[in-house]
């Protein structure tokens, strides 16, 4: 949505953003867009402390691995 804050947490999401949330699914596409727009690619989730890279990595996603890195993780 317009004027969404991209580096927020939902409540009931482990204290994942969209961008970590995206990358645990291995949704590259979504990853892209999230990190277009400014989402901070080594935000740790509240919950576990886990970065969008871990989430990828311990997924298997290598190519969205690959990008979060490629993006400074």
């Amino acid at each position: 949505a317009a004027g969404a804050e991209v580096n927020a947490a939902p409540a009931g999401n482990d204290g994942q953003t969209a961008l970590q949330a995206a990358a645990e699914v291995g949704h590259l596409k979504a990853v892209k867009r999230l990190l277009a727009t400014g989402a901070d690619v080594n935000a740790a989730a509240s919950e576990y402390g886990r970065t969008a890279l871990q989430a990828a990595a311990g997924g298997g996603y290598r190519e969205v691995a690959e990008r979060l890195r490629a993006a400074g993780a």
